[in-house]
Order: structure tokens, then C-alpha cells, then sequence
């Protein structure tokens, strides 16, 4: 199966409200990655911390057809 942009956004809107969360933890940093479908789009926050005592982060972006293709990849049909 070819994931062709086409197929990724038709992918989306039929899994519209799916919700996984991800957590690294390293020696330095921890993050949670959340990833949400919404609206037919691929939404990535990303909350954490290092070690520096002012180094909090909060960001949240719209994924591009690259990242929810290789998101897809990993996340949804590797069930």
C-alpha cells in the first residue's frame, strides 16, 4: 500500500478523534508527545522539560504530510 497524500488525508477524516500519547524519558529531558486527529489534520503537542531549571516547553503544530505518513506508519498500521 502506497500511503499517497491523497490516502493520508482520507486516512485522517475516517479516524477523526484518535488520540495517542508517547513519553520519552532521557537523563536530561522528559517528553510527552501527544498525537490528536482533528479536523482531517494530524495535530503533534509536545510537553516537557530538561534539566535546566527554566527549559519548559509547551508546542503544538499541524503535521505535515511527511510526519503524519511516516505517524501512520508507526503508530496506526503496526497495530
Amino acid at each position: 500500500m502506497r500511503l499517497t497524500e491523497s490516502y493520508i488525508k482520507e486516512f485522517l477524516s475516517n479516524n477523526e478523534g484518535f488520540t495517542k500519547t508517547v513519553s520519552y524519558v532521557a537523563k536530561n529531558i522528559k517528553v510527552a508527545t501527544t498525537y490528536l486527529i482533528e479536523n482531517g489534520e494530524l495535530v503533534i503537542q509536545e510537553v516537557g522539560k530538561t534539566s535546566w531549571a527554566d527549559s519548559k516547553f509547551d508546542s503544538k503544530v499541524i503535521a505535515t504530510i511527511a510526519q503524519a505518513r511516516r505517524f501512520i506508519k508507526t503508530h496506526m498500521l503496526n497495530k
